[in-house]
């Protein structure tokens, strides 16, 4: 549009011009308000195009046309300058291009976020056989959330993230977003550390120090943001985008403290490795054939020397080699509770066979290291506990074994091969069965000479470990407090104590001197009904002997094929009104407290064929309305079947929905469910 005549009143259409830029003008105003938040130019002054010109504008603006005219506030005159819709326009386009950019960051964060979650949930469903794979596999989901990161810390996304209220999706996003990037790039980290690490005869402690230096950083850098989305509100997201975002925010959030409970571990296993200094171990076989509360019967040991990261493995020892008998047995220092509830089985004595009575494996294992001071004498400062199911998955890594009779053995048959073919194919003598005990010595020894002469990929092993340690079929003990606490916090150690909350855990220790607890089948069942106050349990156990005919006797055990066991269930500590049950018919109750629950103890006495059901019903109050709950197998060489269900009170909705399971009891579990 040119200039007005000088002089001459505006025209209706000058006079629109001051009211109504042209759409250039516009067009220049939204560019310049983008380029100047993204940076892209260093200069303040507005488009280029003048919004019209009358008697009284300058000159030059008038003379210019309005495309390529200057614009300069100041030097019009007031009857130039524009009117106040107009600059309010102005000042909105800056804030329009701002949330233009925050929105485009955030759905372009949210699309980097789900393919996070799907790469997640990829290695869950596939996990990498290889240190490797797991680096390649973790790097586009890496990439994705960095994008994302990178995206939600610009400036323009960061200060609608600092809005209240309407800002809190994005904050949510920017903090989920900022954890992805930190677990992610350590996660790379790490596999790029495993990659190649070797367990073996020597193990780079030196590396596994990095490990625990990279995740202790992770942890501390997340904390805060983890903390944020903790108490953060999705109510503004979307119902699709919050369902999406609340399912990525549950995998997150949380991780900051078991990665640093995780660095703690990794560094005290490098500590057990003899980083600092020379340690003694003390490797521990349970036999799962006969039970002690721990896992099985403590059979066999081996004395093991570490000295920066080289491992010395002496051959394995039987316990009746280095036991005193009952009469001479000396006592060791133990807890009070141990002491009270095992002491009269001369479990805390060199009798050697019950230390593992405890179904705390900690407080086993300490135990056990003491005994191991005065019989054999040796020196002891950590402890491994390690049952037939684990020696069994190690051969699968390792090769088959050969037991002595020239037939290899694979690692899915020694379990069988060694708690039942063994005992079948063996007299009752007291040479027979030292006979028997040689053989499983010889199957550990020859497994620990492979795990350690043919190095062992480390990702492999240390999955192996890791499912084994959840269902504490292998726990780690150590004397040093620091180290103990990191591994206790990791849920290396084996612990049972729920922390003032419930707890499903049945534990059995063998009283017949038999081997017939393989034979064995076992139901466990717990029905949670929860309210806001309180959650109404039931727990069920059901024992099954099914054992073959032709059995010898020394599987048979003292009382000539009868079963005799001494079972404690285990409740919250603040279990009210328990009442206990035996095939449906009251019974006394007596419980006791013992690392941190109350049990109940019942005595069970079964012959072939025969089966009993014990039930125990309770109330524990809420104090802030949440029902914990930690499910804790018994090591079995066998798995038990667990069924479980956490339900709400007729007319409430738990917050995440009722839990229920059914299958195999083969590894911890964590509940926690609140009413809505």
């Amino acid at each position: 549009m040119g200039a007005a005549k000088a002089g001459a009143r505006p025209t209706k259409a000058s006079a629109r011009s001051v009211t109504a830029p042209p759409s250039h003008v516009l067009r220049n105003a939204v560019t310049w308000s983008l380029s100047v938040i993204a940076g892209e130019t260093g200069e303040g002054n507005p488009p280029t195009g003048c919004v019209g010109s009358h008697q009284g504008c300058p000159q030059a603006c008038a003379r210019m046309p309005t495309r390529h005219a200057s614009w300069s506030l100041p030097a019009v005159s007031a009857r130039c300058r524009p009117s106040r819709q107009w600059r309010l326009l102005v000042l909105l386009v800056p804030l329009l291009g701002v949330a233009l950019w925050a929105l485009t960051a955030g759905l372009t964060a949210r699309g980097d976020l789900l393919e996070v979650r799907a790469a997640v949930s990829d290695l869950r469903e596939a996990p990498p056989e290889t240190a490797g794979e797991l680096r390649d596999r973790l790097a586009s989901a890496a990439a994705a959330a960095h994008r994302a990161r990178t995206a939600l810390g610009r400036p323009g996304p960061s200060l609608v993230a600092r809005l209240p209220y309407v800002g809190q999706p994005l904050a949510v996003e920017r903090d989920l977003a900022l954890l992805a990037d930190e677990l992610l790039g350590t996660a790379t980290l790490v596999a790029a550390g495993l990659d190649g690490l070797e367990v073996g005869e020597r193990v780079d402690t030196g590396a596994v120090q990095r490990i625990a230096a990279q995740l202790r950083e992770a942890g501390e850098a997340i904390g805060p943001p983890s903390a944020r989305l903790r108490v953060a509100s999705l109510a503004l997201l979307p119902a699709g985008t919050r369902a999406e975002i609340s399912e990525i925010r549950e995998q997150l959030v949380g991780l900051d403290r078991r990665l640093v409970d995780a660095a703690g571990a990794v560094s005290a296993v490098a500590g057990l490795l003899g980083a600092e200094g020379p340690r003694d171990l003390v490797v521990v076989l349970m036999n799962n054939a006969e039970l002690r509360g721990s896992g099985g019967y403590a059979g066999s040991f081996a004395l093991v020397r570490t000295e920066r990261g080289r491992v010395s493995v002496q051959p394995f020892s039987d316990v009746n080699e280095v036991q005193d008998p009952a009469a001479d047995a000396r006592l060791v220092p133990a807890p009070e509770s141990y002491a009270s509830r095992w002491g009269v089985f001369l479990a805390n004595s060199t009798l050697w066979k019950n230390t593992l009575m405890s179904a705390d494996q900690p407080t086993s294992a300490g135990v056990t290291c003491a005994v191991v001071r005065l019989a054999p004498g040796a020196p002891c400062d950590a402890v491994v506990l390690l049952d037939v199911p684990v020696l069994a998955r190690l051969v699968e890594l390792s090769g088959p074994l050969d037991l002595g009779d020239g037939r290899p053995v694979a690692g899915g048959e020694l379990v069988e091969a060694l708690l039942v073919e063994a005992y079948a194919e063996t007299g009752g003598t007291a040479g027979d069965q030292a006979g028997r005990r040689e053989r499983l010595r010889k199957a550990a020894d020859t497994a620990v000479q492979q795990l350690l002469g043919r190095g062992l990929d480390g990702v492999e092993t240390l999955e192996v470990l890791a499912e084994a340690v959840r269902g504490r079929h292998a726990a780690l003990w150590s004397s040093l407090p620091q180290e103990q606490s990191a591994l206790q916090a990791a849920g290396l150690a084996g612990s049972v104590d729920p922390h003032g909350g419930d707890v499903n855990l049945v534990s059995v220790n063998q009283m017949s001197a038999g081997k017939l607890d393989y034979y064995v089948d076992r139901s466990v069942g717990l029905l949670a009904v929860v309210d806001g106050e309180q959650a109404q349990v039931t727990q069920k156990v059901t024992l099954t002997l099914d054992a073959p005919v032709g059995l010898p006797p020394y599987v048979l055990g003292v009382r000539g094929g009868r079963l005799v066991e001494l079972m404690d269930i285990a409740l919250a500590p603040d279990a009210r009104d328990v009442v206990l049950r035996r095939d449906g018919r009251l019974q006394p109750v007596a419980p006791v407290v013992e690392t941190g629950s109350l049990r109940v103890p019942v005595d069970v006495d079964l012959g072939d064929g025969d089966s009993v059901t014990f039930e125990v019903s309770y109330r524990v109050p809420l104090e802030d309305g949440a029902y914990r709950l930690r499910l804790l197998p018994q090591p079995l060489a066998r798995d038990a079947v667990l069924h479980l269900a956490v339900v709400a009170a007729p007319g409430q909705v738990l917050r995440d929905g009722d839990v229920r399971y059914d299958g195999p009891f083969d590894r911890t579990r964590s509940i926690v469910a609140r009413v809505r």
